[in-house]
């Protein structure tokens, strides 16, 4: 049902009462090795992007960080307002040249935080991005600032991300080739439902940089060529 979807104020309060708010730690993804024969290039560095719709601060870490705190940033952390994490991994091409190919991992608090801890994950990448795109401002002004903040306050981003895990139970799933204009505006409109998570047959991705099949989407199988 698509009620599921959205949340009363009440039921968001409970989901946060017991986080401590003094800090968030950010846990990283682990860049991968090998997979599926696959030989991934070489991590150069992360770049990090926090973002709650009024305040954007993007930064780097080197490529052995696992964690970061959010208070360490200075970014103004104000109890269950919600905002986004990203991480993006810049590797270095063939030819030794920093390329942001892959898709970014990332998480969104206070929905998918943990006990003051958020772990970010490349398949909430993807959730981190949507409530991006919704918070971002619009050139048509159809809502507010605080309308798009009330928006992603009160939509189920745990449900969204289990639904992302369910679909991915699918090897070739890749929630990048979704309609990702049709999932914001039905997210601002409270029409949201899981079939907006469905990739349209033929859809296809951007070759890699990399060759060998990579798929931009880490969790995916590698593309067929």
């Amino acid at each position: 049902m698509m009620t599921v979807f959205f949340m009363a104020a009440s039921v968001l309060s409970s989901c946060s009462q017991n986080l401590q708010n003094d800090d968030i730690t950010v846990f990283l993804p682990q860049w991968p090795v090998q997979k599926e024969g696959l030989t991934f290039p070489s991590l150069a560095f992360w770049e990090i992007t926090i973002f709650d719709g009024s305040e954007k601060m993007t930064f780097t870490l080197e490529n052995s960080a696992d964690s970061f705190s959010i208070l360490a940033t200075g970014f103004p952390l104000e109890k269950n307002r919600f905002f986004t994490v990203s991480a993006r991994a810049v590797s270095l091409s063939p030819q030794n040249e920093e390329t942001a190919f892959f898709k970014a991992a990332g998480s969104v608090y206070p929905h998918l935080a943990e006990d003051s801890k958020l772990n970010l994950t490349w398949q909430d990448g993807f959730t981190a991005f949507i409530a991006d795109c919704i918070l971002e401002p619009d050139k048509a002004g159809l809502y507010t600032k605080n309308q798009k903040q009330s928006f992603c306050e009160h939509f189920n981003w745990k449900k969204f991300s289990q639904c992302l895990t369910e679909k991915g139970r699918n090897p070739l799933y890749n929630p990048w080739l979704c309609d990702k204009a049709r999932i914001v505006s039905s997210i601002c409109g409270k029409r949201f439902s899981s079939i907006y998570l469905n990739v349209k047959k033929g859809t296809l991705e951007c070759p890699s940089p990399f060759g060998g099949g990579f798929s931009s989407y880490i969790p995916a199988k590698k593309l067929s060529e």
